[in-house]
């Protein structure tokens, strides 16, 4: 009786963890505050700014209470800036973004999340391999960690991001010339998730 007992606890365990939504396709929004350190207090640096960006994702539930997720986000980045002539540049900071991340539920709602992003700037940079100039580095990368809350279907999360070191900017002014500055990304940004398919 105790040997039938654990082959149907055995078995009913197995079909619970197979049986599981292990996988979630997901899409997102996201309200960022650029605010790069301007510790030198450079008169020709990046203003702070409104970031907002749009997402989609794939989540995979390693436990019950542990997730991964890789996803692809859009992102729009056009801070104020001027140059050496007090002229106002346009900093075309847009990317495409590859964030993968690690979600811990402690308890019921709350989570902590974590994470890296490769960022890859779409246009506005120097990329000439015919000058003798130095072109920008792409792609750049981050650090995240963040805190969220689970309502229902919806989740909300607040995350700290910032770059792994500093990055020269190459800011294309026109087709001959550029300006650069040292930037170190860095952004605080509340983001609302919501899930289209579990399977």
């Amino acid at each position: 009786m105790k040997k039938l007992t654990f082959y149907i606890v055995f078995f009913l365990t197995g079909f619970s963890l197979f049986a599981q939504e292990k996988f979630e396709l997901h899409v997102s929004a996201k309200a960022g505050y650029f605010f790069p350190p301007n510790k030198e207090n450079n008169e020709y640096f990046p203003e702070n700014a409104f970031s907002p960006g749009i997402g989609i994702g794939l989540q995979y539930n390693v436990l019950k209470k542990t997730s991964i997720s890789l996803g692809i986000e859009g992102n729009y980045l056009n801070p104020s800036m001027i140059d050496y002539r007090s002229s106002q540049i346009d900093p075309l900071w847009h990317s495409v973004n590859i964030p993968f991340r690690i979600k811990q539920f402690v308890g019921s709602h709350f989570m902590l999340v974590g994470g890296a992003t490769l960022i890859r700037q779409i246009k506005g940079y120097w990329n000439d391999p015919l000058t003798l100039y130095r072109n920008q580095q792409i792609p750049e990368y981050s650090w995240e960690l963040g805190t969220g809350w689970k309502f229902n279907k919806l989740s909300l999360y607040l995350i700290y991001n910032h770059s792994l070191g500093t990055f020269e900017k190459k800011i294309k002014t026109d087709p001959n010339t550029a300006f650069p500055v040292d930037v170190v990304h860095r952004e605080i940004y509340l983001k609302v998730q919501y899930p289209l398919w579990k399977f």
